[in-house]
């Protein structure tokens, strides 16, 4: 009799511990706010049952707080600390495995530049917030992106007293993109120029916005706008006296 209980408690032990790593891959797995979702409705019950009854009202970002909790609940033993700190330090590489590959991407293209910006990886940082296709504000920002591409190549030749470095200043307060990135696409945003007025380019570094008046007309009229923002911009070092 005593050998079957041991039975039993031996199936049941099994049965639980493969309940458990079933459980912990999905928690592993998750990758989404639907998969989230799922995770909530159908092995919300067992997780608060491992010390985490705030799961219900978890975030994607406190996942990886969660999975640590139900670790530490399901793996108490010392006999298995070892597969907890593997379970850990599988659960942080998965997590920063993203961020590491793109430090690597940022960094070989970096390196393959000199560690110098070009105009193809200056342009890469930007979005473009366009007018509707074929409206008169349009047609006047393409008019104007245009002599902004001219002018970056000017940059790029050294024919212009500005390099890239400057103008990523002036847009974000940083000479060169952070390792891992900045946290979202800087974006070029376009103004009208009020009658017998001449506003200048401006930037917004808090949002990594650069503002380019619309429907420019001479070259050489952007060009001087661009050097006179560029020169006289107050902040970071940067005080025209």
């Amino acid at each position: 009799m005593e050998f079957l209980n041991e039975m039993a408690d031996d199936y049941a032990y099994q049965q639980s511990k493969l309940k458990t790593n079933l459980i912990f891959e999905k928690l592993k797995a998750c990758r989404t706010e639907e998969d989230l979702q799922r995770l909530k409705v159908s092995c919300g019950d067992w997780v608060s049952d491992c010390g985490v009854p705030s799961f219900y009202t978890s975030t994607l970002q406190e996942m990886p707080q969660v999975i640590e909790r139900v670790v530490a609940t399901t793996l108490p033993s010392s006999g298995q600390y070892g597969a907890a700190v593997y379970c850990r330090v599988e659960l942080l590489w998965t997590f920063f495995r993203p961020c590491l590959c793109k430090l690597a991407a940022v960094s070989a293209n970096f390196l393959l530049n000199g560690g110098e910006l070009t105009r193809q990886t200056f342009r890469g940082l930007f979005l473009t917030d366009w007018s509707p296709e074929g409206s008169n504000a349009r047609g006047e920002e393409e008019e104007t992106i245009f002599h902004y591409d001219d002018w970056l190549i000017k940059v790029e030749e050294g024919e212009v007293d500005a390099t890239f470095e400057d103008l990523l200043v002036f847009v974000t307060g940083a000479d060169h993109p952070p390792a891992l990135g900045f946290p979202r696409k800087c974006e070029v945003h376009f103004f009208d120029q009020e009658p017998g007025t001449r506003r200048l380019p401006y930037a917004s570094t808090c949002a990594l916005f650069l503002y380019l008046p619309r429907g420019v007309r001479e070259e050489e009229d952007f060009a001087d706008m661009m050097s006179t923002s560029l020169v006289g911009s107050l902040g970071f070092g940067k005080v025209l006296t």
